[in-house]
């Protein structure tokens, strides 16, 4: 998908759908989406970040907090497990509240050291 903001009618039919079976939906569209996508009746969720922890400190999306919809965040490469609380609290700070972070480089493959740390701090 893209973030623009031509496809958002698009997505608001997708999401009416969606919604009409009962379900929810989170939208990637690998980039900080148009603001009009921070919208429920576009989406559910929206990841805003897909990147390394490098990434994130260096570049991180704008600040989301109070968005209607939740902010996911996937990050890898991440923080060692001693970090992994802090990097969870920038996170939230900038509004995300769908978070999975990892410090594998492939995140699709590997789940994290410290995976059942993270379940608990969230």
């Amino acid at each position: 998908m893209t973030g623009a903001a031509a496809n958002l009618s698009y997505y608001e039919t997708l999401t009416g759908y969606v919604h009409s079976l009962g379900g929810s939906d989170v939208l990637n569209p690998g980039a900080p989406p148009a603001s009009g996508y921070l919208s429920t009746n576009v989406c559910n969720g929206i990841v805003v970040m897909e990147d390394t922890l490098a990434a994130f400190e260096s570049n991180p999306p704008p600040n989301y907090s109070g968005s209607s919809v939740q902010i996911a965040y996937i990050i890898t490469s991440g923080p060692s497990q001693a970090d992994l609380l802090s990097t969870l609290q920038a996170i939230k700070s900038r509004g995300g509240n769908l978070v999975y972070v990892s410090d594998q480089g492939n995140s699709y493959s590997d789940l994290p050291s410290y995976f059942a740390a993270e379940n608990s701090y969230l």
